[in-house]
C-alpha cells in the first residue's frame, strides 16, 4: 500500500496550484491489489466524487481510476492526479482502465489512528 497526499503545499506529494485546495487536501492511497482509496483531509472547501451526474461531498471511498474527483473548486481524476506523481513515486500495482467497480469489504479499507501534523495537517504517521 503505498500513500500520497494531495494539496498545494510544497511537501505534498501531489501538488496541485489552486487556492480552493488545502495545503494538505486528501489523501490517495493506492492497495496492493491496484484500487485507489480517497480520503478528504479536513479540507476547507472539500473532496467530492461524480456519481449519477451530481457531485458527493465525501470522508473516504475507494474510486476508479477515471472517477470525476473536486478539490474545492479543481476538477481531475485519480487518473490525472497519479499521473502527475514523479516516476520514483508511482505505484506499481496501479493500473488505469475503465471497467465496473465493487466495493471492497469494509475489512480491507485503511483503518487506524493517524498522527497530523498540527500546523500542516499532513499525516506523520499511521498506526495499523
Amino acid at each position: 500500500m503505498k500513500a500520497y497526499t494531495i494539496g498545494r503545499g510544497q511537501k505534498a506529494d501531489i501538488v496541485v496550484a489552486d487556492s480552493s485546495v488545502s495545503r494538505v487536501h486528501a489523501e490517495l492511497v493506492s492497495t496492493d491489489d491496484g484500487r485507489l482509496y480517497l480520503t478528504d483531509c479536513g479540507s476547507k472547501y472539500g473532496t467530492f466524487i461524480q456519481r449519477d451526474a451530481k457531485w458527493k461531498r465525501i470522508r473516504q471511498v475507494y474510486i476508479r481510476p477515471r472517477d470525476p474527483v473536486k478539490l474545492g473548486e479543481y476538477e481531475t481524476s485519480a487518473a490525472q492526479l497519479m499521473d502527475m506523481l514523479p516516476d520514483d513515486k508511482k505505484h506499481p500495482r496501479v493500473t488505469i482502465i475503465e471497467g465496473d467497480f465493487q466495493a471492497a469489504p469494509k475489512s480491507d479499507l485503511p483503518s487506524g489512528p493517524v498522527e497530523r501534523d498540527p500546523e500542516t495537517g499532513e499525516i506523520v504517521r499511521r498506526t495499523v
